[in-house]
């Protein structure tokens, strides 16, 4: 039998019959462990460097940041499409 039980939020434990324990570190980015604001803020920079400027890279996560109180998506959209 097996059973899963986590000694830290990013560390499970199985505990086998015979038991023996494996640790398995979860990787950031897993529905277990979601990135942080900042994480993804750095993915973003990352995945945006060759497409958009920086000043609108760092506008666009402003905007994603507030997006629950964005009038309109379109503000957003345009900063994407480097307009």
């Amino acid at each position: 039998m097996l059973r899963i039980f986590a000694t830290k939020p990013d560390h499970p434990m199985a505990d086998l019959k015979e038991a023996r324990k494996i640790l398995e570190e979860i990787p950031a980015g897993d529905p277990q462990r979601a990135l942080t604001w900042d994480e993804l803020a750095a993915k973003f920079r990352e995945g945006a460097s060759g497409t958009l400027s920086a000043t609108a890279t760092e506008k666009a996560i402003a905007t994603i940041g507030a997006l629950d109180e964005l009038p309109d998506v379109r503000q957003l959209t345009a900063l994407l499409a480097g307009a």
